[in-house]
């Protein structure tokens, strides 16, 4: 998805391409405050509060962390790995297109309900339904990356089934594509396509209870006994999980009212709440409350799977030059960039792929700060006129550092403010002939695989008249055929693979010049224990892992 300077905690905000500064921030509400679980309490409540887009529905759940099973799911120790969770193991035909997951057995929903293959084939066609309208539904859908037999013809209403979807056992299910396609694994690691109750209306769950159920059922380590939007979400565990999902919490209360990025911190710092999650970007007007909770070790930064970067226009005569690309990466001062935000905002970066996506290396290729004498030499007989392109507002601080950059080592440009919103500005750069040799852009993860940024990015035989995510239009015949090879490859090769080819391709080609990734801060009371701080594959708080001190 592409990312703005205000992306929030969550892809669905992400997706918006409104504003980056929503992210996760804790309830500020006195009514919230009261009665609260001790440290000594066996059972305590973990109360978070939420500003922005929320859902609860299992096709596009803020939740799922929480509340899913999935056929395989990834577990973060070191490098990140697929594991198996709903599915014990699963088989594919000789010819890559049809994979059998076996289910395992004995598995149950919040309501005892028995989790099956249908339980599985009903989430992926939730996903798929229009009424359901998940957000990223087009990924199982899209035939440059996993197409589903018949996926497309459901999802724009012509057919009343998904061809490609079988159950012919009670634990056999059966997923058919049109090419092969390993990316269908990271899928069904995907929160979104977590099992569900073949009662489960087709159609979008906006509130708990909704007719005919109590709770929204759920086959993971929580399940949400009411949501009433704008206003508040309750979860508690799942006593018929068996599983190694975490869950320290005996439950979970989200207060979605909303409220200011400074009061919001204020309770925690009172201890009236347990903790905050904002992204780096929303957090410029208290810089001060951001030093303070650093300074007596009250703060964490994860980071998001948000990236900004430059793209150096590869397909016009300036930058077709590899050496005047490698000379702007050599005299851009990431540093600056990074830190517009503030301090916390964000960490410089020289790679597309962020530490929270799976096969990711810091590979150290350019410098955070400029390099100017071998950015000077690489540019010697490269330099030129530069166009930049920026949009009109969210991006604009980032346009002058990078004509600075260009100054210094002897290019000259000309600036352009690209009228309109922030998807007229992308409409703009997407048109295969835009007169543009420079470009601030952001991304952030459909889902949590490298296919998601590098072929994103790099493949240029995806390049089309419009609506192009290559910015930087760059098409190279080897490159083309790395990232076929690396598509075809499963766990763990297939990441370790892109791990290679991210560093590879920035070192040798440079059609990019990445610069930042997004932080996420987190905000902790005196209650909660710093340690048990951790991140998922979309750099938000695995919530199940929060403890409070000494337990």
């Amino acid at each position: 998805m592409r990312a703005t300077p205000a992306t929030a905690t969550r892809r669905r905000l992400w997706a918006s391409v409104v504003a980056l500064a929503a992210g996760v921030s804790l309830l500020a509400a006195a009514g919230f405050a009261t009665g609260r679980s001790g440290p000594a309490d066996k059972g305590w409540t973990l109360r978070i509060a939420w500003v922005g887009a929320f859902d609860v529905d299992p096709a596009d759940s803020f939740l799922g962390q929480l509340t899913s099973r999935t056929l395989y799911r990834y577990a973060a120790r070191g490098r990140y790995r697929l594991m198996a969770d709903g599915a014990t193991h699963y088989k594919i035909s000789s010819d890559g297109k049809t994979y059998t997951f076996f289910i395992r057995h004995g598995m149950r929903f919040s309501n005892g309900e028995p989790i099956t293959a249908a339980s599985y084939k009903r989430a992926f066609e939730r996903f798929l339904n229009p009424a359901v309208d998940a957000d990223t539904s087009f990924s199982v859908a899209d035939p440059g990356s996993v197409n589903i037999v018949g996926a497309a013809a459901y999802a724009e209403g012509n057919a009343t089934n998904v061809r490609g979807l079988r159950t012919p056992g009670r634990y056999r299910f059966v997923v058919k594509l049109v090419e092969r396609s390993n990316l269908l694994l990271s899928f069904v690691a995907s929160q979104d396509l977590q099992a569900v109750s073949t009662s489960l209306p087709m159609e979008h769950v906006g509130q708990v209870p909704f007719a005919g159920s109590t709770q929204l059922p759920s086959g993971g380590r929580y399940y949400v006994t009411s949501y009433v939007p704008g206003q508040k979400a309750v979860l508690r565990k799942n006593r018929f999980y068996r599983g190694s999902a975490p869950g320290r919490a005996a439950s979970i209360l989200l207060d979605l009212r909303g409220g200011g990025i400074r009061a919001n911190i204020k309770t925690v710092e009172s201890n009236q709440n347990d903790i905050l999650v904002s992204s780096g970007s929303s957090i410029n007007n208290a810089a001060d409350l951001v030093k303070r909770f650093r300074s007596i070790g009250r703060l964490r930064t994860l980071p998001s799977s948000c990236i900004f970067y430059f793209a150096l226009n590869t397909s016009r005569a300036l930058f077709k030059h590899v050496r005047a690309r490698k000379a702007f990466n050599f005299a851009l001062n990431r540093t600056r960039l990074a830190h517009l935000g503030g301090r916390e905002s964000a960490r410089p970066t020289d790679q597309l792929l962020t530490p929270v996506i799976p096969g990711y290396r810091n590979a150290h290729l350019y410098p955070n700060t400029p390099q100017l004498k071998r950015a000077r030499q690489l540019a010697r007989g490269h330099t030129g006129h530069v166009i930049v392109w920026h949009p009109v507002r969210g991006q604009t601080g980032f346009a002058p550092l990078a004509e600075s950059a260009l100054k210094s080592i002897g290019f000259t440009y000309t600036d352009i403010t690209v009228a309109g919103d922030s998807k007229a500005y992308y409409d703009a750069l997407a048109r295969r002939r835009a007169q543009f040799d420079l470009a601030p852009e952001g991304w952030c993860e459909d889902y949590p695989d490298p296919y998601d940024y590098l072929n994103t990015f790099y493949y240029g035989r995806s390049i089309s008249e419009n609506g192009n995510l290559n910015l930087a239009y760059f098409d190279n015949p080897k490159v083309n055929k790395q990232l076929e090879h690396a598509a075809s490859l499963r766990p763990p090769k297939r990441y370790r693979v892109y791990g290679q080819l991210d560093a590879e391709i920035m070192r040798k080609y440079a059609p990019y010049a990445p610069f930042e990734i997004q932080k996420n801060l987190v905000f902790l009371s005196l209650r909660l224990d710093p340690r048990s701080i951790y991140g998922d594959t979309f750099g938000v708080v695995i919530w199940g892992r929060v403890a409070l001190k000494g337990r």
